[in-house]
């Protein structure tokens, strides 16, 4: 097969949709499949990892992305006489494409939650996705969570969809390096947006802090999205500069570094597609308070303590207690070992390939 990705978001700082492209493209390569990958990708030149001899690059450059898609795509992938075409990010397939499809559907947030995104995003956001649910053969979740959104919202049917659980983005050995008494700070990894929460988080922080001076140092790890210069804001006007930090963009292995040193894990978002943080958290075996949402359920079991997203005295007095209290006593008796083993990259690239197979034999036989 020539198969055609979309590929773009390997790219650059890749968070966690452009991680799960390349751990994607990562395990393809591992396999030895055979087949050809052509990795399309919506800027002039390719800057991305080199996956190896099996793999092509095919620019479809075309001022913006949308308009790429719109107009240049398709014509690329008959140029290249692709197969079938694996759409990665949720809004990636072009209208009146003529091979077997694949997208992959990450989320419908700026779908369901339109007035708390801009607009522009909100608009193409809104366009774009009416090309992909009409246009694809087949649609690719990362949790059940977000099938269950497609087929509420975009009524896509539940035979035209699969899971395949992502895995955690950080490789190498995910043992603590300090023992667990040594281990100090608290750490929000993710994109600083809205929909993340890390104001709140920021807030509930300052909140423990005035009842609690020897709270331990937060650091938030992740691109500006919308929230970034409020929370570099808001940290530096309320005088939290010493204990809070706001690192923008971070190799793995300086992340990993991180998770090895700290205390906690905390991650409040207000919705996810699925939450790669969570995984890499408990990979280092590391204690989760994270949101009380249905996929953060999905994906951490009965591993994390779960807390209302909303309420600021919730988070406030969880951090507290589990530096100065009992909390930290409950998580002695969880292991994430038996989580993890539900979630690889391996697996994931297996599925998807087979969904690949399926589509262009189903075509092969109607001809």
């Amino acid at each position: 097969m020539r198969i055609a990705i979309e590929a773009t978001l390997a790219q650059g700082n890749a968070t966690g949709f452009g991680q799960y492209v390349i751990n994607l493209l990562r395990s393809f390569a591992a396999m030895k499949t055979g087949h050809e990958f052509l990795l399309f990708h919506s800027t002039p030149e390719w800057s991305g990892p080199d996956f190896g001899p099996e793999f092509k690059t095919v620019s479809y450059f075309y001022w913006k992305q949308s308009l790429g898609i719109a107009f240049r795509l398709n014509r690329e992938l008959e140029n290249q006489r692709a197969d079938i075409f694996h759409a990665s990010c949720t809004t990636g397939m072009p209208p009146h494409i003529s091979i077997p499809s694949v997208s992959t559907i990450h989320d419908l947030y700026p779908l369901i939650y339109s007035s708390k995104c801009n607009f522009i995003q909100s608009f193409f956001f809104n366009r774009l996705i009416k090309w992909t649910a009409a246009n694809s053969d087949f649609f690719i979740c990362n949790s059940r969570f977000t099938a269950s959104e497609l087929q509420k919202h975009l009524h896509i049917p539940s035979e035209k969809i699969a899971v395949t659980l992502l895995a955690p983005a950080i490789s190498g050995d995910g043992k603590p390096e300090l023992p667990t008494e040594n281990r100090d700070g608290i750490i929000c990894v993710g994109a600083i947006e809205p929909r993340k929460n890390q104001l709140m988080l920021l807030t509930a922080y300052r909140q423990a802090l005035a009842m609690q001076p020897a709270m331990p140092p937060l650091t938030f790890i992740g691109p500006d999205r919308g929230d970034g210069a409020r929370l570099d804001t808001f940290i530096k006007n309320w005088g939290l500069a010493e204990k809070v930090r706001h690192l923008n963009y971070m190799e793995s292995s300086q992340i990993a570094d991180i998770y090895r040193h700290a205390a906690l894990f905390v991650f409040p978002s207000l919705y996810e597609g699925f939450g790669i943080p969570l995984l890499e958290a408990a990979r280092y075996n590391l204690p989760i308070l994270c949101s009380d949402i249905p996929v953060l359920h999905e994906i951490g079991d009965d591993f994390p303590v779960f807390l209302n997203p909303d309420d600021v005295n919730d988070w406030s007095m969880a951090m507290i207690d589990f530096f100065f209290g009992e909390l930290k006593n409950s998580f002695n008796y969880k292991s994430p070992e038996n989580i993890l083993l539900k979630f690889s990259w391996s697996r994931c690239a297996e599925q998807t390939l087979e969904i690949y197979s399926k589509l262009v034999q189903k075509k092969s036989n109607h001809l």
